[in-house]
Parts: C-alpha cells; sequence; structure tokens
C-alpha cells in the first residue's frame, strides 16, 4: 500500500512521473511515495549514521572507504570479535567491509559483477542483520538511530544486489553536487523559483556533459549555437543530445582539455552585420559594489540601438568608474569587432570623452546631446514655483521647425530667465553644435532621436536592482544581475517603433547610400 503523499513528496513524484525503474537515492521518506519503482539505499548514508554514533575522540581511527579509495587495496576491514570494538565501529566495520569488496569488482562486467556480490557480500548482509538484532541500544541515542535507519531501509539498502549496473550507494552523485551545494550560498539568483529552475537546467547540462566525456564548455557552445535552429525539431533536438554522434565528435574530451571551439555556423557575432539609427549611451545607476572589503560606487553604461527593422536592442552592459575617451574607445571598437558596422546617430548626455571616442571608432556617426538631459540638468536648481513654466519655454527651444528658430526661441528664454538664474542656460549656449541636429529632422525622427520612452523599460528595471539588494559582492556579480534583468526586460520588446516606415524613408535620404535598401 503507498504511504500517504506528504507536501514533500510532491516534487519527486512530478519529476519522476512516468519513469519505471530502479532510483539510486539517500533515505528521503518522500522517495517511498513514487509509484512502480525500486529504490536503491546509499550505504554510505547508513554508515553515516554508525559512525557519527562513535564517540568523537575514537572517530579519527576509523576509515571510510569508497569503492574508489586506494586504501581499500591494502587496507580490508575486519569484523572479526574485538572486545575494543564499540557496538557503532562495528556497524561501520561492516559497511567498510562491503565497501572493500565492491572496489575489487569495480572493473567486471554487470553480470559478473552481480554474481560476485550474490556470491562474497550476501554472506556479509547476514552476518550484519544477526548482529544487528543482538543489538538494544538505549532510547534516544544516535545508535539507536542508526540501528532504526538500518532497519527501516533493509529492503533497499540491499536492492543493489538485484543488478550489476547498480552502485552500493550514491557517493558518485553526491561527489557530482557537491560543488553546487558549497557554492549555492554565493551563487545569485537562487531567491527566486526561477532563478532556481534556470540553475538547475544548467547544472543539468553540464554534469550529463560530463558523464558522457564531453568537454562542458564546448557542449555549451554547441548547444547555443546551433539550438535556434532545432528549436521545435525534434529530430534536431535528438542531434544536440550528449550521447549523439554529431556532438560526441565535436565536443568530446574532459572539462579541463583544450577549449577549441567548435567551428563559426554563419554570422556567429551577436549582431552580424548590423546599422543602427541611433544609439542610445546612458548611465543606467549607480551601484554599490563591495571591493577588497570596501564598498564603493560603480556606474552601469547601457548602449541601447535601434536596428534596420525599427526595433529596440541593448549593444553593450559595462560595469565602470572611470568615464574616458579611451575608455569609450574601447566600447565602441568592441560594438565594430561584433559586427556592428555603422552607427548614424547616438545620443548621449555629456559623458567625458564619448564625443572623441565616437569620432575616432565611427567618424561617419553624428553626435546629438540628450535633449531630455539637457532640459533636466536645466531645471535641477530651479525650484518647483517657476519649474513648470521654465520648462515650456525650453519647450519652445527644441520644438522649432527649423536651428535658426530654435537659436531665436534659446535667446528669448535666455533672456527672460538669467535674471533669476544667471548660469541656467549656459550649457545650451556651451553644446549647442551637439543640440542642433535634430532641427533637420521631422517631429517623427526627432521623437526617435531624443524622447527617452525607448529606455525607460530598462530605467525602472534596473531601479529595482538598488531595491532588491543594497551592496552586490563583486563588479562580476553586478553585470550578472544587469544582464539578467536586461534580459527580462527586453522580453516584451516586439514591436517596431512607431511609424517606423517613414522614419526609415527620410533616414534613407538624409543618409544616402549607408542604409540597405
Amino acid at each position: 500500500m503507498m504511504q500517504r503523499s506528504r507536501r514533500a513528496s510532491v516534487y519527486p513524484i512530478e519529476f519522476l512521473k512516468g519513469f519505471h525503474g530502479m532510483i539510486q537515492c539517500d533515505g528521503y521518506a518522500a522517495y517511498r511515495c513514487i509509484e512502480d519503482v525500486i529504490l536503491i539505499c546509499c550505504l554510505a548514508h547508513a554508515r553515516r549514521k554508525f559512525f557519527d554514533a562513535v564517540p568523537k575522540g575514537r572517530q579519527k581511527r576509523i576509515r571510510l572507504l569508497d569503492i574508489n579509495s586506494e586504501q581499500a587495496l591494502d587496507d580490508p576491514i575486519s569484523t572479526e570479535e574485538d572486545e575494543n570494538l564499540l557496538p557503532a565501529e562495528k556497524g561501520v566495520a561492516f559497511c567498510n567491509r562491503l565497501f572493500f569488496k565492491e572496489h575489487l569488482y569495480k572493473e567486471l562486467s554487470p553480470e559478473d559483477r552481480k554474481a560476485k556480490r550474490l556470491e562474497e557480500e550476501t554472506p556479509i548482509w547476514d552476518e550484519f542483520w544477526s548482529w544487528i538484532d543482538t543489538l538494544d541500544p538505549s532510547g534516544g541515542s544516535k545508535l539507536e538511530k542508526a540501528v532504526k535507519y538500518a532497519l527501516n531501509h533493509k529492503e533497499s539498502l540491499m536492492n543493489y544486489l538485484l543488478d550489476g549496473r547498480c552502485e552500493i550507494s550514491n557517493n558518485s552523485a553526491e561527489r557530482k553536487a557537491k560543488v553546487y551545494a558549497t557554492g549555492r550560498k554565493n551563487f545569485l539568483f537562487h531567491n527566486s523559483v526561477d532563478g532556481a529552475k534556470a540553475t538547475a537546467i544548467v547544472m543539468s547540462l553540464v554534469e550529463t556533459a560530463k558523464a558522457n566525456n564531453l568537454n562542458a564548455y564546448k557542449y555549451l557552445y554547441t548547444l547555443l549555437l546551433y539550438m535556434p535552429d532545432y528549436k521545435n525539431e525534434p529530430a534536431g533536438i535528438e542531434q544536440l543530445l550528449p550521447w549523439s554522434t554529431f556532438v560526441q565528435d565535436k565536443c568530446s574530451g574532459i572539462i579541463d582539455d583544450s577549449l577549441e571551439l567548435p567551428e563559426n555556423r554563419g554570422n556567429l557575432p551577436i549582431y552580424g552585420s548590423l546599422v543602427l539609427i541611433p544609439v542610445w549611451l546612458f548611465i543606467a545607476y549607480h551601484y554599490s559594489v563591495r571591493d577588497n572589503g570596501v564598498i564603493r560606487k560603480l556606474a552601469a553604461y547601457v548602449i541601447l540601438g535601434i536596428n534596420t527593422e525599427g526595433k529596440k536592442e541593448v549593444l553593450s552592459i559595462t560595469v565602470g568608474d572611470n568615464e574616458s575617451s579611451k575608455y569609450w574607445l574601447s566600447v565602441l571598437n568592441e560594438l565594430k569587432n561584433r559586427g556592428v558596422n555603422d552607427i548614424l546617430i547616438i545620443c548621449a548626455d555629456g559623458l567625458s570623452g564619448i564625443k572623441e571616442a565616437i569620432a575616432a571608432a565611427f567618424p561617419k556617426t553624428e553626435y546629438q546631446r540628450c535633449i531630455v538631459h539637457q532640459v533636466r540638468n536645466t531645471l535641477k536648481y530651479v525650484p518647483d514655483k517657476d519649474r513648470k513654466a521654465f520648462a515650456a519655454d525650453l519647450k519652445t527651444i527644441y520644438h522649432a521647425s527649423d536651428e535658426e528658430k530654435a537659436r531665436l526661441a534659446l535667446n528669448r528664454v535666455t533672456e527672460k530667465w538669467t535674471t533669476k538664474y544667471p548660469n541656467s542656460m549656459k550649457r545650451w549656449y556651451d553644446n549647442w553644435d551637439a543640440i542642433t541636429p535634430i532641427f533637420k529632422f521631422s517631429p517623427d525622427v526627432r521623437k526617435v532621436i531624443y524622447t527617452t520612452n525607448a529606455i525607460e523599460s530598462l530605467n525602472s528595471t534596473y531601479r529595482k536592482l538598488n531595491r532588491q539588494r543594497s551592496v552586490f559582492p563583486s563588479d562580476t556579480a553586478l553585470l550578472k544581475a544587469l544582464y539578467l534583468a536586461t534580459f527580462e526586460a527586453t522580453k516584451r520588446w516586439t514591436m517596431s517603433i512607431r511609424n517606423w516606415g517613414q522614419v526609415y524613408g527620410e533616414l534613407s535620404i538624409m543618409y544616402d547610400g549607408r542604409l540597405p535598401e
């Protein structure tokens, strides 16, 4: 009769739904709720119970053998009557005898292994259970817990004898999981169900690759390279499984083997040949990051572009605290190396060194000061009582039909507000050459260039990161968080820019020969 299903059993039942066969596991009670399976309980877990019952001062002289232990070759364990052995030590010794036998059989075929087990290990088990029956440990003691654990799992502890392919313990699986169990406190994104599921998927892929003698890095690389072609093709997916001939040929080799990658398929660079119109460069936000025990502020710089289809793309995310022409040049050169071959317009705030870097990397690209930032910087020191009126006057500048009228509007606004706010309009005159490019475009194109609608969803996403985590453990951790947040935000970017056909036609005329027909 099947045990009543508890909440804890829901997950193994769901995960193993439809599976029929043998399950190598520890003594987790939830596994007993799974139907039509044979449980093979881990002997190492049972031995651990006896080991824990040994007094601390005597544990150091006990060796816990494994089938792969080199000690087992010259250190067989005896359970001959010894007055000096405590009951818990005898329990460990029985288990070690079985592990020693397993060491001798590990190279045998499954059939021969099963035969040897039945011949030489069955008597040890009979002796062990007879010895268990002689014990009467005190209630609540660690020895009592060890004895009860063994008796409660008597059948499943011996089920490995049924099939020579089965192991006497799940130590191999425990070793695979150890790295994740050790590192999980430092892993990011485990504070959500989706994050845990994503991690579990990657762990499964890596460990399956290793189990099939694949270079895990090569395998993940190949999956990401070819999966788009096979997303809805079951036959194609079969070709990407770790045991397929295709994958074995491309990705064989241990994890520490040479990282020579499979050949590229098509346009491997992330963006291929791409024309961007325009590109916004902006500082997303400042974040607190721990660096050698010291918390400092770092800025996240994001490059957002519009491709020739009128769709937004996040092109680059970098984290740093130094703005310079050298820094921005390296960022822009990276875009070139990844396949961006032309940028018509770059719209940015007054980032230090950005103008010089654009001239070096993309000499034909126009630099446009971000109008929104320009307005915000102007109103920053204007009191609330005048801010609305001041903003309305500024709108007459950047909404002017041409540059000449915009200049006249600038002079009028300056004359009106200079007496109250003497330096408020100085930046408009200083940056006029970078403000004026928008005046040669129609209102539809201007909206594409200078409004912040395209980046507001990203801004809100990045603001949430500061609320979710006050301090990031490293700049790498921050970069990972920014990447995943961006990935989630961009899932909703499915539509082209409004009136894109008209905008594209105007840009094609204005930048003759630089856009695809």
